[in-house]
């Protein structure tokens, strides 16, 4: 996902109007609507692409989601991948998906279906790992929305244990803690 958001921002994305730029001849078709497909229609302006941006701008609260710097939530964009700021390019991937498989396999582009695999691959991401407490932070509340159960970090206790040898003939027995 990540070398298919460094082709986006350098527009090396082989969309229709791309392709015709660099001289391939071809018919030019969005998947969901008929019109000419262009790297604005496809990731931001046709239909579906609209709803999904709508869709998680409403979530985020995110006004004209589709303006992709209206997801920083500083002046820069941070470099711990923050739900919000990952959020864009989810979409972007996911629209991307969800084209080749309408153009590919004949599976029609809905905006349902894209919502709902962007939420799976959330919830996939953190119970596996991928995505940490670290990146909902200040969005805790809005975890909850796409199932992710964030637990408050363990305390971790240091404490020195000693041992002192009991007289002969006596045996001493140490009992672990129960955890609960």
């Amino acid at each position: 996902m990540s070398l298919f958001a460094w082709r986006w921002t350098q527009r090396k994305i082989p969309t229709d109007d791309i392709l015709k730029s660099r001289g391939i001849s071809m018919a030019s078709k969005c998947q969901c609507c008929g019109q000419e497909e262009s790297l604005e229609h496809l990731f931001f302006s046709n239909p579906v692409a609209t709803q999904v941006w709508e869709h998680f701008g409403r979530i985020f609260d995110v006004q004209q989601a589709s303006h992709i710097s209206n997801w920083r939530i500083s002046n820069s964009w941070r470099s711990r991948g923050h739900i919000r700021e990952c959020m864009p390019f989810l979409i972007l991937w996911f629209l991307w998906i969800g084209r080749n498989n309408s153009k590919h396999k004949d599976i029609r582009l809905r905006p349902p279906a894209i919502i709902r695999n962007i939420r799976y691959y959330i919830i996939t991401a953190f119970t596996s790992g991928l995505m940490k407490h670290e990146h909902w932070q200040g969005f805790q509340s809005l975890a909850r929305e796409f199932h992710v159960r964030l637990r408050g970090h363990k305390r971790i206790t240091i404490s020195t244990i000693s041992w002192i040898k009991p007289p002969v003939p006596s045996y001493k027995m140490v009992v672990a803690p129960t955890q609960g």
